[in-house]
């Protein structure tokens, strides 16, 4: 909770003989996945990346496949965040490849997730399809083994619905996109602001552009930066969100708007490169 790494290492350094005394290999990888994460949400990218695939050749020998797709997944996680597409592919096509020997579906919606992403920024809307598929196969699998199956799975449903909303806009499926507007606004009814619900405001964004209704984007794009600036080291979050206001104010006929806002996501990504470096 205190985003300690040197704590998390301290801690993982205990458990980490005990672990692998009585093979209880689950927690220790899922633990060392937890300090790599740390360092990616601490933006400390290398030493995720350094750490990753040491957890990943530890793994393998261990013969522990869901430590090995973990390893990958962090791998993914982290260069998705320093924008390196082809690290990323390569990683997830390896934690794929492992699916049918998986015992957890934890990894394989988180790498569904990164997959439906990575098929959006590249506009492969038939990839996109069929990632959403198997993603939402997934929930199904997963809701029917859950007691509680509305409470845990909602948020990954509000995820499938933003970007199905991505997809069906993407084909001018218009119709189809306003359905899956429809069923995010449900799934929206919690008051809490997290990412998904962030997600969900950019796809609608992205659906009110296409339909040439930018004032309505506009509207969407405002409640986005207004709760990312309250947020502490918003900075890099507030990167695409400022990128598609600069679409919104283009479409609007507002170009010097629209420059400042470009001139503004210019200035992250050199601040985003330099804390990287």
């Amino acid at each position: 909770n205190t985003d300690d790494t040197d704590s998390l290492l301290h801690w993982l350094s205990q458990l980490k003989p005990v672990a692998l005394r009585i093979h209880d290999y689950r927690d220790y990888f899922d633990s060392k996945k937890l300090v790599i994460n740390n360092y990616i949400y601490s933006q400390q990218y290398e030493y995720a990346i350094a750490l990753a695939e040491e957890m990943a050749l530890e793994a393998k020998e261990k013969a522990y496949i869901d430590g090995t797709a973990a390893a990958y997944f962090c791998l993914a996680n982290a260069y998705n965040e320093t924008g390196r597409l082809k690290e990323e592919s390569i990683a997830l096509k390896q934690i794929h490849n492992l699916f049918p020997q998986l015992r957890y579906t934890n990894i394989k919606l988180g790498t569904c997730e990164l997959l439906i992403e990575h098929a959006h920024r590249s506009g492969d809307t038939v990839a996109l399809g069929n990632y959403l598929d198997e993603y939402e196969a997934l929930l199904d699998e997963c809701e029917a083994a859950s007691a509680d199956r509305a409470s845990i799975y909602a948020i990954h449903r509000l995820y499938a619905a933003s970007y199905h909303i991505y997809y069906h806009t993407l084909r001018q499926e218009f119709k189809l996109a306003e359905q899956q507007m429809a069923k995010v606004e449900q799934l929206s009814a919690n008051e809490e602001i997290h990412p998904y619900q962030l997600l969900a405001l950019d796809a609608q964004q992205a659906f009110y552009l296409a339909t040439q209704r930018p004032a309505l984007a506009l509207q969407l794009n405002d409640s986005v930066m207004h709760h990312l600036v309250q947020e502490e080291g918003y900075s890099a979050s507030i990167a695409h969100p400022m990128r598609r206001r600069g679409e919104i104010m283009s479409q609007l006929g507002k170009y010097k708007q629209a420059l400042a806002c470009y001139e503004r996501l210019v200035e992250i990504q050199d601040s985003i490169s330099q804390d990287i470096s």
